[in-house]
């Protein structure tokens, strides 16, 4: 999960900071990316994680 986590922080790290030519589809797929990493957090991080 962390792995995942990491991977939609470097994308947004990308796309915030263009060293190089983004591709639209990176910015689209992070974009998405971010709801699900969010559900994920609130699953096993926030109020909802099984005790």
């Amino acid at each position: 999960m962390w792995v995942g986590l990491g991977a939609v922080g470097y994308e947004a790290l990308q796309v915030l900071i263009p060293e190089r030519t983004v591709d639209p589809l990176d910015v689209v797929a992070s974009l998405a990316a971010l709801p699900l990493a969010a559900l994920l957090w609130q699953l096993f991080i926030g109020r909802n994680a099984p005790r």
